[in-house]
């Protein structure tokens, strides 16, 4: 049996969405993108085409592609009949694609993770071993944990700006699913925009090869949130500074004068603690006027 029909990703839809070929041929069924995007209210699904309308000039364009792929189908068919083989799923969709003419994102051919791999090792010669570590365990992980959770594959055309693009089930991923550190599903705002962040540096890395076709990425916004600051109690400040009695007392250089601190009471080797641990950035002193009197620390994250 030899069929082929053309089915809406996501039918509900608001924006377009991609157009998917399956073909059926004897014990085969692929299913593939045809890189083509339409919205539902112009899609005709009895038809399998798109609907003809002064307001959507691509309509014609876009029914002449849809042809071009079964008019592929037919002649790989045909020949495989002639010929008595058979061929993979895999090798079944790039004999379409090659029949077709699609337009390939990638230039050489090689796919999306013999780059990624790539730029990963650039990056373990050229950067921190920090920075190495996002790209090769975090991105790498949650990209990997996207494909296993949606069927889909990353590709470099799946991360365009579309309803349904790879990079939106990605982010979603992120932000509902991916375990975080307390163990609950959902990444925090700056965890996601950081493994975003570093999906773009991937991205720009190949289009300044020229690996692979540049695209626009104004829709991979990098949202981060500015940490809240953690103020500590004089009860807690007390408790701080007896603890740093265990240390050395060479570590610690006494102030010269406190002429200039009169509203402070605590005895001046526990201010030393307070200027210690503010030299060092884990306290601050409020700057609030109404605590002048009365000054107030606290812990920046």
């Amino acid at each position: 049996m030899r069929k082929t029909s053309f089915y809406l990703r996501d039918q509900h839809a608001n924006y377009a969405t991609s157009i998917q070929l399956v073909c059926r041929f004897n014990n085969l069924r692929i299913k593939m993108a045809t890189g083509l995007t339409v919205k539902p209210s112009m899609w005709i699904q009895k038809q399998m085409r798109a609907r003809v309308h002064s307001s959507f000039p691509e309509a014609k364009k876009m029914n002449e592609r849809l042809q071009d792929f079964e008019a592929s189908f037919q002649k790989i068919t045909y020949e495989l009949i002639d010929k008595k083989t058979t061929i993979s799923v895999q090798e079944f969709k790039e004999r379409i694609k090659k029949e077709a003419q699609l337009p390939s994102y990638v230039k050489d051919g090689k796919p999306f993770w013999y780059y990624f791999d790539a730029f990963v090792a650039f990056k373990k010669k050229s950067q921190s071993s920090y920075v190495y570590r996002d790209y090769h365990y975090s991105l790498r992980k949650h990209l990997k944990a996207t494909e296993v959770m949606y069927g889909r594959f990353a590709e470099f055309s799946c991360l365009k700006q579309e309803s349904d693009s790879f990079y939106d089930l990605f982010y979603e991923y992120l932000s509902y699913e991916a375990i975080n550190q307390e163990g609950n599903k959902g990444l925090s705002v700056n965890t996601v925009g950081k493994n975003v962040k570093n999906l773009k540096a991937f991205l720009h890395w190949c289009f300044d090869k020229e690996v692979c076709t540049r695209f626009p990425l104004k829709h991979m916004v990098v949202e981060q949130v500015e940490a809240d600051k953690v103020y500590l109690t004089q009860e807690e400040i007390q408790k701080l500074g007896s603890l740093l009695l265990l240390l050395p007392q060479q570590l610690i250089r006494p102030p010269q004068s406190y002429s200039d601190r009169p509203n402070f009471e605590e005895p001046p080797k526990f201010l030393s603690y307070l200027d210690l641990l503010e030299r060092h950035g884990l306290l601050k002193r409020s700057s609030c006027p109404a605590f002048d009197q009365n000054p107030r620390w606290f812990a920046p994250l």
